[in-house]
């Protein structure tokens, strides 16, 4: 277990893409809890003139940039995601420089704070939270929700769910599985009956 001056509860939220991380945090932040996604430090250190731009286009060439300097998230992502090797070398990367912006986030919240991060697990991140909470749902709905976002044909979506690791495996490190296979009031239920289980207050 992790300790800080403040005695911050940190919870990771994981899961593989199209399982529903995003309704878990939008839920929580509603719920008045501190959630800093991963996803949007991201972005934030992959805007000119930030450390991630110049690691981007150092290592991967200025075609994936517009006139002004910003990333072309889409067009970057095909390229990504066509060869496993590229998603590694993005990761290398960028993870050191993501995760050290998020524990400076964190450590200024206060109460419990949640963590939503796709690659928590695969990033060696884990020793850096308390708990983690992995958001699940069936391959079926998961590859009806990606189409739905404009993620790409089959062939790409195929490609990017399997550039993660299994359920399977990422099941055996989670605290809290939440199902968002169904209704959104049923992943409601199960995220509430986990702050309760744990006595977690928001900031």
């Amino acid at each position: 277990m992790m300790h800080t001056e403040k005695a911050i509860k940190r919870i990771g939220i994981t899961g593989s893409i199209g399982a529903g991380k995003t309704l878990v945090s939008d839920y929580l932040r509603r719920r008045g809890y501190t959630v800093i996604c991963a996803d949007r430090v991201t972005r934030e250190v992959s805007r000119p003139g930030e450390p991630g731009h110049a690691a981007i286009m150092k290592a991967f060439g200025e075609r994936f940039f517009d006139e002004n300097g910003e990333l072309d998230r889409k067009k970057f992502s095909r390229y990504i995601f066509a060869d496993r090797k590229r998603v590694d070398t993005l990761n290398q990367l960028l993870h050191p420089v993501i995760w050290d912006n998020v524990q400076k986030k964190a450590m200024r919240a206060e109460g419990t704070v949640f963590i939503d991060a796709a690659l928590l697990i695969e990033g060696g991140f884990l020793k850096d939270v308390d708990q983690v909470w992995l958001v699940t749902a069936d391959e079926e709905t998961r590859i009806d929700r990606l189409k739905k976002r404009g993620a790409g044909d089959m062939q790409n979506i195929s490609k990017r769910m399997a550039a993660q690791m299994p359920d399977a495996e990422k099941i055996k490190y989670a605290d809290v599985v939440i199902d968002n296979s169904g209704e959104k009031a049923r992943t409601y239920e199960q995220i509430e009956d986990a702050l309760r289980k744990y006595h977690l207050w928001a900031g």
